[in-house]
């Protein structure tokens, strides 16, 4: 089951870090969506030379159109983690590229997929420095300054989300 194949991964990152990074790099290539952006976070959290070469090997891959978008946003900020250099350049390198793409929705592909609906309800409910429930409402529960957000996902498409967000 793949919730039980991630929890495994994450316990193998812990006990040998090391020997994790030849498995998460497995589940990069065969696993479902889930685990692999499981496994980008995790290798996150991984300290080794062979993370960052293959964070950069994945960067590559970003820019030539070749990641799939769940994995995009996974990829940038796993990437945004690290403090090596050929990351780092990378990296700056990705995002120069995605700066000069002309509208917003193929700027900020990376987050129009994958994600998980327990984070963004913690986010819309709890962010400090976001604080969307405090104007919008959601199933009942929210401010009522802004539109009721309960069933925008069926109005409206993600990319005009994504733009009514950030511009």
């Amino acid at each position: 089951a793949p919730r039980l194949r991630i929890h495994a991964a994450g316990l193998f990152a812990r006990i040998d870090p090391s020997g994790a990074v030849d498995a998460l790099s497995k589940i990069l290539v065969d696993g479902t969506t889930a685990e692999q952006q499981f496994a980008f976070t995790t290798l996150g959290t991984i300290q080794s030379p062979r993370v960052d070469t293959l964070l950069v090997r994945w960067l590559e891959k970003l820019r030539a159109g070749q990641v799939p978008p769940p994995l995009k946003y996974e990829v940038l900020s796993t990437a945004n983690q690290r403090e090596n250099g050929m990351v780092r350049q990378e990296l700056s390198s990705v995002i120069g590229f995605l700066s000069k793409l002309p509208s917003i929705a193929e700027k900020y592909q990376a987050v129009l997929e994958g994600g998980s609906a327990e984070r963004g309800r913690t986010l819309f409910e709890n962010h400090t420095g976001i604080q969307c429930i405090r104007c919008h409402r959601v199933s009942g529960k929210g401010g009522k300054v802004g539109p009721d957000l309960s069933k925008i996902g069926s109005k409206f498409s993600r990319e005009y989300l994504l733009e009514s967000l950030l511009a």
